[in-house]
C-alpha cells in the first residue's frame, strides 16, 4: 500500500544538519510516509547518518548520484514517490514539532484540495514568513517549498520543475498552480517547518529567473485569470523590476488580444 506522504530531501555534504532533520522526522504522530533522500554524491558522512537513522523511519529511499542541482535532485524525487501528497524538505530544515503531518493530514483527508500550505520559520525572518499567498502577491511574495504540501496529481497536470532556473524554479512552479482556478489550493494558520539558515537561495541569484519573471507570471496569469488584464498591464508598464526581453515585446500583445476576447466572452 503507498503512503499517504512522500517526504524529499535532497542532500550535499550535510553531515552538520541531516541528523536533526530526520529526527524531526522520526518524533511524527503520523508515520504513514516515506523518505526520500536524493544525494549528490556526498563526500563526508552525509549517507552514514542517513544509514544510521534508517531504520527508525517507516519507509527509506536513498539515492545517491551526481547530479547538476537541487530541482534536478526534487525532480528525481518525483519520479520516485508513491505517495498522495508529496512534500520537500531542505537538509539543514526539519519540521516545526511532532504533529505537523497529523494536522496536515486532517486537512487533507476531509477536503477535497490540491495544495495546502502554510508558514515557516526562520532567524533570516526574524520569525514568521509568509501568510496567505494569492495569484495578485505571488509576483512579489514567493511561498517556501518547505511551507508547501503538492498532492501528487499537480506534477502529472503541471510537470515538472524547469531546471534552467537555478534557484527559484519553485517560484516558476508556484506561478504555474497559484494562477491556475483548476487548482483547489488552502492556506492554514500553521507552522510547517523551521527553515535552514544555510540554504542557496540566501546567497545566490537566479539572474535569468529575474530576467524572464514577469514573461512568466503574465503568462500563466492571462491564461487563467483574463479579468487580471488591467492588473497586468499596470504592472508591466509600472514595476521597475521589469528587464523587456525581445519575447517578451512580441508575445505581450498576443496575450492581450487573447485575454481581451476571452474575457469579452464571459461577460
Amino acid at each position: 500500500m503507498n503512503p499517504y506522504f512522500s517526504i524529499i530531501i535532497p542532500t550535499y555534504n550535510s553531515e552538520k544538519h541531516i541528523e536533526f532533520c530526520i529526527r524531526s522526522l522520526i518524533i511524527q504522530t503520523f508515520n504513514d510516509f516515506e523518505v526520500i533522500f536524493i544525494d549528490n554524491n556526498s563526500e563526508d558522512k552525509t549517507i552514514s547518518i542517513i544509514e544510521q537513522y534508517k531504520s527508525k523511519l517507516p519507509k527509506v529511499i536513498l539515492k545517491s548520484e551526481k547530479d547538476k542541482g537541487i530541482y534536478f535532485a526534487m525532480n528525481k524525487g518525483i519520479k520516485l514517490a508513491t505517495g498522495k501528497w508529496l512534500y520537500f524538505l531542505g537538509s539543514d530544515d526539519y519540521l516545526y514539532n511532532e504533529n505537523v503531518l497529523q494536522k496536515i493530514y486532517n486537512y487533507t483527508s476531509i477536503e477535497n484540495i490540491e495544495v495546502i500550505y502554510g508558514n515557516v520559520l526562520s532567524k533570516l525572518w526574524e520569525g514568521k514568513y509568509i501568510g496567505e499567498v494569492n495569484e495578485k502577491n505571488i509576483y512579489n511574495t514567493n511561498i517556501c517549498h518547505q511551507a508547501i504540501f503538492y498532492r501528487n496529481s499537480i506534477f502529472k497536470k503541471f510537470g515538472l520543475y524547469n531546471t534552467k532556473y537555478i534557484i527559484h524554479a519553485d517560484w516558476e512552479f508556484n506561478f504555474r498552480w497559484m494562477c491556475s482556478p483548476f487548482v483547489n489550493k488552502k492556506y492554514v494558520e500553521e507552522i510547517i517547518a523551521n527553515f535552514g539558515a544555510s540554504g542557496t537561495c540566501t546567497i545566490l541569484k537566479d539572474d535569468l529567473f529575474a530576467l524572464e519573471k514577469y514573461y512568466l507570471y503574465t503568462k500563466h496569469s492571462f491564461f487563467y485569470r483574463f479579468s487580471n488584464v488591467y492588473i497586468c498591464l499596470k504592472h508591466y508598464l509600472k514595476n521597475k523590476e521589469i528587464i523587456l526581453t525581445f519575447k517578451t515585446v512580441l508575445l505581450f500583445p498576443k496575450f492581450i488580444v487573447l485575454c481581451f476576447f476571452k474575457y469579452q466572452s464571459h461577460e
